[in-house]
C-alpha cells in the first residue's frame, strides 16, 4: 500500500510526502518532510524537506492508503 501527506504550504503549494515528522524546537515546532526520490541538489538516496510550522504550513492531511 502506498500512504502519503500531503503538506499544503500557506504559499498555495502543496506538496505530497511519504512520512512527516513534527520537531519541537526551541524556535517552534518544524515538519521534517521526506520523499523517497534521489534530492536534486545533493547524492542522497531521498529528498528532506523543513518547514516552519506556524509561518510556512497551511494544513497537513494523510492521503488514504491505496493498494499499489
Amino acid at each position: 500500500m502506498v500512504e502519503n501527506v500531503i503538506v499544503e504550504l500557506q504559499n498555495g503549494r502543496r506538496l505530497t510526502f511519504d512520512e512527516v515528522v513534527v520537531l519541537d524546537r526551541t524556535n517552534g515546532k518544524w515538519l521534517r518532510c521526506v520523499r523517497a526520490e534521489p534530492s536534486s541538489r545533493e547524492n542522497l538516496p531521498e529528498t528532506t524537506k523543513y518547514y516552519h510550522f506556524a509561518s510556512d504550513v497551511d494544513q497537513v492531511r494523510w492521503r488514504t492508503p491505496t493498494p499499489e
